[in-house]
C-alpha cells in the first residue's frame, strides 16, 4: 500500500480505460478490520453488479475486481492500517493507497479514476516547513500535506555544540554591535557582549539561533512560505524574536521532537498548517465573490469544465459526494452533460483533475462553503 503523494495521484491521473474503478473507504481509528473488511466486501459487491448491469461479461467481471477480492484476505494489508484508504483497480491490475484523513465509502466506475475525495482537505500546491530546533538537533522539513521530506543543512549549524566551533562565533559573540535591549526586529533584546550579566548558555543559546536565521535563506527559498516551529518554549521562543525573514506561524509543535520520526512530526504539523491555510481559502471566496457575473467566474459545470481542459482555471471550487455526469468533447473543445452514456464520466473530477494538471489551485468544501451554493465554481485565469 502506497502513501497518498502528489506523485501517486499523477500517475492516477494518467491511467485511461473504459472500466477504471475507484474505491474508497474508512480504516484504523473507529474501524475494525472486520468492519473494514465488510465495507470493502460491500464497495466490490456494488462494483460487480454495476459492471453486470452495463452488460460487461461475467469473466472480464470477475477479472476486474478480483485483485479487490484478494486485498480482503490479504493479512499484510491489514497488519498497517491507515485512516483510510482507496483502491484503484484497471484491467486486472491494483493500486492502494494510504489516506491520512477520513474518507466516505464509495465506489465509481468511469473512464478516468475518481481522484476527488483525495482533494478533500487541502491544496496540493501548499507548501510550508517545519524548522525542529533543538540544542542536540537542528532539523529543517520541507511539507505539504501529502509528504515531508528533510533538507540536509549544508551551510547551517545543526547543535549548539557545532555552533561553538565555528572560529568565528566567540569573537562575534564578544564584540557583537546590535544595540543594547533590541533583538533586531524593534522588540526587546539581549545585548550579548561582555559583562551583560547572561548566563552563557543562554547567550551562547542565542547566538547559535541567530546564525540559524542568518542562513535559513539558503533553504527557504520564498518568504511568503509559511514555517511551523518545533521544539521547547525557549528555542522556538528565542527564534521568534530574532527572526526578521520568515512568515513564522504562530502555533508550534510545542516540546523536544528529537526521537519523533518524519512522520510523526508531520502528522502533528498538519492540523498548525490546515489552519492557516483555510484562511487561504476564505481570502480566495472573497475574489471569487468580488467577481460574480463576469467573465472571471462561472459556477455552471459545463462551462468550467471546458475551462479546465484549456488550463484557463486559477481557481477551482468543488465538493464530494455530487456527480454530473458528462463527456469533455476535444474537437469542439466543449464539456456536455451526458447521462447513460458508457462514455461519460464525471464532470467535477474531470474539473479537478485537469486543473491540477495545467498548476491551478483546488478548494474542496463543505457543500454549505460552496459560492453561489453550487458543486463546482471557478476563478479564471482570463
Amino acid at each position: 500500500m502506497n502513501l497518498l503523494t502528489r506523485t501517486e495521484i499523477e500517475k492516477l491521473i494518467e491511467v485511461q480505460n473504459q472500466n477504471c474503478i475507484s474505491l474508497y473507504f474508512p480504516m484504523g481509528q473507529n474501524f475494525t478490520d472486520e468492519k473494514s473488511k465488510i465495507l470493502l466486501k460491500n464497495l466490490v459487491k456494488s462494483v460487480e453488479s454495476d459492471l453486470l448491469d452495463h452488460n460487461i461479461p461475467k469473466k472480464e467481471t470477475d477479472s476486474l475486481i478480483s485483485p479487490a477480492l484478494e486485498l480482503i484476505n490479504d493479512s499484510d494489508f491489514w497488519s498497517n492500517p491507515s485512516i483510510s484508504a482507496g483502491v484503484f483497480l484497471n484491467g486486472g491490475n491494483i493500486d492502494v493507497i494510504r489516506i491520512p484523513f477520513p474518507v466516505e465509502p464509495l465506489h465509481y466506475i468511469g473512464p478516468n479514476y475518481y481522484l476527488l475525495p483525495l482533494f478533500k482537505l487541502f491544496g496540493l500546491e501548499n507548501q510550508f516547513h517545519i524548522l525542529s530546533l533543538s540544542q542536540n538537533n537542528v532539523r529543517l522539513f520541507t511539507c505539504d500535506f501529502l509528504s515531508c521530506g528533510e533538507v540536509e543543512l549544508e551551510k547551517i549549524p545543526t547543535s549548539l555544540e557545532e555552533a561553538l566551533k565555528y572560529d568565528d562565533f566567540d569573537n562575534e559573540r564578544q564584540s557583537h554591535s546590535r544595540s543594547h535591549g533590541s533583538s533586531g526586529d524593534g522588540t526587546p533584546g539581549v545585548f550579548r557582549g561582555q559583562g551583560d550579566g547572561r548566563d552563557e548558555l543562554k547567550t551562547n543559546l542565542w547566538r547559535f539561533v541567530e546564525m540559524i536565521d542568518k542562513d535559513l535563506h539558503l533553504y527557504v527559498k520564498s518568504k511568503n512560505t509559511p514555517v511551523i516551529l518545533a521544539g521547547v518554549e525557549y528555542l522556538t521562543a528565542i527564534f521568534k524574536r530574532v527572526n526578521t525573514s520568515y512568515k513564522i506561524l504562530e502555533t508550534e509543535i510545542s516540546g523536544n521532537v528529537d526521537n519523533l520520526s518524519i512522520q510523526e512530526i508531520h502528522q502533528k504539523s498538519l492540523p498548525i498548517a490546515e489552519k492557516y491555510y483555510n484562511s487561504t481559502v476564505e481570502k480566495d471566496l472573497m475574489r471569487y465573490n468580488n467577481l460574480v457575473s463576469t467573465d472571471k467566474t462561472s459556477s455552471t459545470i459545463e462551462d468550467v469544465a471546458s475551462a479546465a481542459a484549456k488550463g484557463k482555471v486559477r481557481i477551482l471550487f468543488a465538493t464530494t459526494n455530487s456527480f454530473v455526469p458528462g463527456i469533455y468533447n476535444p474537437e469542439l473543445d466543449s464539456a456536455f452533460f451526458k447521462e447513460g452514456n458508457p462514455d461519460s464520466e464525471d464532470l467535477i473530477n474531470f474539473s479537478v483533475v485537469n486543473t491540477l494538471k495545467t498548476g491551478g489551485k483546488i478548494h474542496i468544501l463543505d457543500p454549505e462553503k460552496m459560492p453561489e451554493s453550487k458543486t463546482c465554481a471557478a476563478l479564471f485565469r482570463y
